[in-house]
């Protein structure tokens, strides 16, 4: 291991702990470097992490194409003609999905009507996720935070039994947006 369990309760710590957006994302960047760096130290390969969050394009784009896409559209004079560079981009970026035999993610319109899946969280509304997540940052000790993750999990499975929804196993323990509800043969 890159770090001992008490290096990385102290970084959680820190984290738990950080004021602001910005200083979280510092203490991330000061760890994203200190894993780095014990990771050449100990001769360990660490897995490429995505830079750009760019989803398909990313991969299926190099970034001089990705850039000249985004330049496209930045510069394009009116919502029309940004709309059919994201058709050309979209089409283009099919085509190269298909043939290098990758499956795409559905567009969000082409979803619509489909059950939903994803995350056990998906059970919940939108305000439910933003209520507990402000009371998971205003929980002060572990101790709050692991009542509020029960009371999570009770109303997540409460909600899976009254829809139907069979949770994958995963979801069963601790979630971290993971794994998601899976109908049940009714």
């Amino acid at each position: 291991a890159l770090f001992t369990p008490e290096e990385r309760a102290q970084m959680r710590e820190q984290l738990r702990n950080a004021k602001s957006r910005q200083e979280r994302t510092e203490l991330m960047r000061q760890f994203h470097e200190r894993t780095a760096q014990r990771a050449q130290e100990q001769g360990v390969t660490l897995p490429q992490r995505a830079r750009n969050h760019g989803g398909a394009g990313a991969t299926l784009f190099t970034p001089e194409e990705r850039a000249a896409w985004r330049d496209r559209s930045r510069n394009a004079q009116t919502p029309e003609d940004r709309a059919r560079i994201r058709q050309e981009y979209r089409a283009q970026l099919e085509q190269r999905a298909k043939d290098k035999g990758i499956a795409l993610a559905q567009r969000g319109e082409e979803r619509r009507g489909q059950e939903r899946s994803g995350t056990a969280l998906s059970l919940l509304t939108q305000e439910e996720r933003t209520r507990i997540r402000e009371r998971m940052r205003s929980a002060q000790t572990p101790q709050e935070r692991a009542a509020l993750h029960s009371e999570t999990r009770a109303l997540i499975e409460q909600r899976a039994r009254e829809k139907g929804i069979e949770l994958r196993q995963y979801d069963r323990g601790r979630h971290r947006g993971h794994g998601g509800p899976q109908r049940t043969a009714a």
